[in-house]
């Protein structure tokens, strides 16, 4: 009798594992690490380009969400200030930096120097490298010109988002 209410126990328990896994976000390895830590970014500094709309937008108010210390950094100051005026977090824990990802190396050592210097140097945590810009270009008006560095921007975006990331670590 013992042994039927054990394999049953246990029966329900694979089938409770393996319904989580098939509708988890995830795979095993980070399903067993458990459940999400609500406060895992609590006091952390993000630095997120391409914050001022889409999913950079997304991102930095997530991470507001859960304590972040967040720098928004886009071309636009003003809509970085509006996104800081939206963000769920206290204004001090929001730092706009506005710069160009497709600037000059020297402009993003500075951007990198003063979001390393932030919050009384606090350093950045996480690096979020998120821009990009279609002009509210058609898929069709993309495909036509990815061969134009110069209009579509691609190559020189990626190789300063190294840039980028290389005066941070």
């Amino acid at each position: 009798m013992l042994e039927l209410i054990l394999a049953s126990a246990l029966s329900v328990y694979a089938f409770y594992k393996i319904v989580k896994f098939a509708f988890a976000d995830a795979d095993s390895n980070l399903l067993s690490k458990g459940d999400h830590k609500s406060n895992a970014f609590q006091g952390k500094v993000v630095w997120c380009t391409g914050a001022s709309q889409g999913l950079g937008l997304t991102l930095v108010k997530h991470f507001a969400e859960h304590g972040a210390r967040i720098i928004l950094s886009s071309r636009s100051a003003g809509r970085l200030e509006e996104v800081k005026a939206s963000l769920p977090t206290h204004p001090n824990n929001v730092i706009v930096l506005p710069f160009d990802l497709c600037g000059s190396p020297d402009q993003l050592q500075k951007a990198a120097a003063a979001a390393d210097a932030a919050f009384d140097d606090a350093g950045v945590d996480y690096l979020i490298q998120n821009a990009g810009n279609d002009d509210d270009a058609g898929v069709d008006y993309l495909i036509q010109n990815a061969g134009n560095d110069d209009d579509v921007g691609v190559d020189y975006l990626i190789q300063n988002a190294g840039n980028a990331s290389a005066f941070i670590y």
